[in-house]
C-alpha cells in the first residue's frame, strides 16, 4: 500500500471520528447488536479489571470501550486509546475530573509501532480496530507491550457477520446515489434553474424549457427508485438522509444561490465518498475462518501463548464478530 493511500484511509476516518461518533459502523449499527457487544466487555473485562491496572486499546476510535468502563466502574483503571486517525471523543466532556484523568488517547499513532515500553499493559483490548492494521503485526506488538500474565481481548470483524453484510449493502447505496444520472448528479444539474425560480414569471419560463422539464422528470424518477430501494433495504438510513439533504439543498438554492448550493452538494458528495472508503476498509479487514487459522498457527508455535481462545459472538442467530482472548505467558 502506498503512503498516499494510507493518508486517504486515515483522513476518511479522521473526518468520521471528528463528528463525535463512537462506532466504526455507526450508520448500520443497531442497538440490538450493540447489546451483545456491551455484554462481552462487561463479562470479560469490566468484571475483572482493577483500578491499579493499565488498559491499552488498539484502533480505539472515539472510545466505546472507555465509555463502557466509565459507565460500569466507580474506580477506573488507566485507559490509553490508540488510533491511526485524528479523534474527537466529545463524550469526555461529560466526565468528572477524576474520571478524565484516567482516560487518555494517543492519535494519530500506528499501533503496530508504539512508543511504549515492553510489559506495560495489564489488558490489551480492541473493538473492530486491530484487524485494520493487519492482525499478525498488531498481535506481535500487543504481546510486546502486554505484561506477563496480561490478558488480550479483541473483537474482530467476521467475514459473514451482519455488520459486514450491511456494509456491503450501504456501499451499494452510495454507488446508486453517486452514479451518473443518480441523485447527486441530477440535483447538481437542477441547482441553476431552481436558483433562478424566484418569481412566478421566472417559474413559468423555466417550466416551459424542455431541458428543465426532462431534468425534473428524471429527478422524480430517481426519487421513486430511491423509495423502492429503501423499501427493500435493511439499512436505508444513508439513502433517506441523502434524499433529505439533497432536497434541502435544491430548495435552498432559491435563497442562497446556485454557487453556495453547489458547494453544499459537494460537501455531501465528499461525505459519501468518505463513507464508501470506510466501508471498503471494513470489508477488507473482516476475517474468515482461514485467515484466523493462519493468524494463530504461527503465533501459537513461536510465542507459546497460553489459553488461546477464539469464539464467534452472536446476537440471536446473527454473527456479530470474532472474539479473541489469550493470556501472555508468565515466563
Amino acid at each position: 500500500m502506498t503512503s498516499t493511500h494510507r493518508v486517504v484511509e486515515r483522513e476518511a476516518w479522521s473526518r468520521y471520528w471528528n463528528k463525535g461518533l463512537l462506532h466504526a459502523c455507526a450508520s448500520s449499527f443497531s442497538s440490538s447488536y450493540g447489546g451483545a457487544i456491551a455484554t462481552f466487555w462487561q463479562d470479560q473485562l469490566i468484571r475483572y479489571c482493577n483500578a491499579d491496572q493499565q488498559i491499552i486499546d488498539f484502533g480505539c476510535g472515539n472510545g466505546p470501550i472507555a465509555m463502557l468502563l466509565c459507565e460500569g466502574l466507580q474506580d477506573l483503571p488507566r485507559y490509553l486509546g490508540i488510533d491511526y486517525a485524528e479523534l474527537a471523543p466529545q463524550w469526555l466532556n461529560r466526565l468528572h475530573e477524576q474520571q478524565r484523568t484516567q482516560i487518555r488517547f494517543l492519535s494519530p499513532q500506528d499501533f503496530r509501532n508504539l512508543p511504549i515500553e515492553d510489559n506495560a499493559a495489564d489488558w490489551l483490548v480492541s473493538q473492530f480496530g486491530a484487524e485494520y492494521g493487519g492482525l499478525q503485526a498488531a498481535l506481535s506488538e500487543a504481546l510486546r507491550v502486554l505484561k506477563p500474565g496480561g490478558r488480550l481481548l479483541w473483537m474482530v470483524h467476521h467475514h459473514d457477520s451482519i455488520i459486514v453484510r450491511q456494509a456491503a449493502e450501504e456501499s451499494g447505496h452510495i454507488d446508486f446515489l453517486c452514479q451518473p444520472g443518480g441523485l447527486i448528479d441530477l440535483a447538481s444539474k437542477l441547482l441553476d434553474p431552481f436558483s433562478r425560480a424566484t418569481s412566478a414569471q421566472a417559474v413559468r419560463r423555466l417550466n416551459a424549457n424542455k431541458r428543465n422539464i426532462e431534468l425534473r422528470e428524471n429527478y422524480n424518477v430517481c426519487l421513486d427508485l430511491l423509495a423502492d430501494r429503501c423499501a427493500s433495504s435493511h439499512v436505508p438510513a444513508i439513502l433517506l438522509d441523502s434524499r433529505d439533504w439533497v432536497s434541502a439543498i435544491v430548495q435552498g438554492s432559491r435563497t442562497e444561490g446556485a454557487k453556495a448550493a453547489q458547494q453544499r452538494l459537494g460537501e455531501l458528495s465528499g461525505l459519501l465518498s468518505d463513507s464508501k472508503e470506510r466501508l471498503r476498509q471494513l470489508r477488507i479487514a473482516a476475517q474468515n475462518e482461514a485467515s484466523m487459522q493462519h493468524l494463530f498457527e504461527p503465533a501459537n508455535a513461536s510465542l507459546a501463548i497460553d489459553a488461546m481462545q477464539r469464539e464467534i459472538l452472536y446476537q440471536g442467530d446473527e454473527i456479530i464478530a470474532w472474539c479473541l482472548a489469550l493470556s501472555k505467558p508468565m515466563h
